[in-house]
């Protein structure tokens, strides 16, 4: 299935058998868990047509390619947030966990084989100025 809107993140799990996108789109947003257990051999015509600059190739060319390399992609999961664009994300050394950046500044902890949010992580407040200057700079008074 394709992700809505655009594609802002992707990381790969540790062993490599599945990924993690992230998407946004109007406000909305997702988070898509597909395999990714491949054959990574070429077959000698998608590896002829690779050889080519992509701006050379025929609609019959690109549709053989795109076949090619989603032959063994399935989505696992599907999580919709449709309250906020998710932004970025990250698979966890583990593999166990994939935190989820939204633009509301909430941080999404997700166990990505239930494909359920476990945790969620609100962003700190802004804290403002002390008046206090960084070593070098002159003092800045206080708001």
């Amino acid at each position: 299935q394709a992700m809505e809107g655009r594609i802002l993140g992707v990381d790969y799990a540790p062993d490599g058998a599945w990924i993690a996108a992230a998407a946004a789109l109007n406000g909305a947003g997702s988070v898509n868990v597909y395999s990714s257990s491949v054959d990574a051999t070429l077959p000698g015509d998608i590896k002829g047509i690779l050889s080519k600059e992509t701006s050379g190739w025929n609609a019959e060319e690109r549709k053989k390619v795109e076949d090619w390399t989603t032959k063994d992609v399935a989505l696992l999961k599907n999580l919709p947030f449709p309250e906020t664009g998710i932004l970025s994300l990250s698979v966890s050394r583990d593999g166990k966990t994939v935190a989820a950046g939204g633009d509301d500044g909430v941080i999404r902890l997700i166990d990505p084989a239930a494909g359920a949010v476990v945790k969620t992580v609100p962003s700190a407040p802004p804290t403002p100025p002390t008046g206090d200057a960084a070593p070098g700079e002159p003092a800045r008074p206080p708001p």
